[in-house]
């Protein structure tokens, strides 16, 4: 079973646990995200582990459109090497990112959401780079955008999971993708 199939089946396994009353997909939350995440520059390209923690507030229009707005620290544990001409060894290791997005979405039954979302990202990269014995090395940090979409699931009136995917692109030709899990609460109904 691959890490997408894997996703997909914990997604639904937890969707199976629905409660029967409607979901409010309104108001402030904050989650918990697990995942996995493939990082490449012109050179490298890697994958490994992803998590991090998120917070949000969203607003349903109607019954079924919902606008909200979100913030997202991630840590990332991918690095790579490669070997440029000359015999220089180009090494990244990426650190952490952090997003600012908007998203919309769609409740497709009483219970799921399904939404698109796009923004602001910005990761922190360390390069160094090996030549003849001599190692220098720099810490940056890219601007960048991010864009994705994914499914929410209630699980309860203020608990929700959900399965995500995202694309980030930032400055000197380094992107990511990722598929994250991510479990959360809602703290509508409780005076915010």
């Amino acid at each position: 079973m691959n890490r997408v199939q894997f996703a997909a089946a914990v997604f639904a396994l937890a969707s199976a646990a629905t409660p029967a009353a409607a979901a409010d997909f309104t108001g402030p939350r904050a989650e918990g995200r697990l995942g996995w995440t493939d990082v490449s520059t012109d050179e490298v390209d890697d994958d490994g582990l992803t998590y991090g923690v998120g917070i949000g507030y969203d607003y349903t229009f109607g019954q079924s459109i919902v606008v909200g707005a979100e913030a997202n620290f991630d840590w990332i544990d991918v690095d790579g090497c490669a070997t440029r001409a000359g015999g220089v060894l180009a090494c990244f290791d990426t650190k952490r990112d952090i997003s600012v997005a908007v998203r919309a979405g769609y409740k497709v039954l009483e219970n799921t959401l399904v939404y698109a979302k796009g923004g602001y990202a910005n990761g922190r990269v360390r390069g160094e780079f090996t030549q003849g014995g001599t190692t220098t090395g720099d810490t940056q940090n890219g601007d960048g955008f991010v864009v994705g979409g994914g499914a929410e699931q209630a699980l309860g009136p203020n608990l929700y999971a959900k399965l995500e995917y995202a694309y980030s692109n930032y400055e000197a030709g380094v992107d990511r993708h990722q598929i994250l899990l991510g479990v959360g609460f809602r703290f509508s109904g409780l005076g915010f």
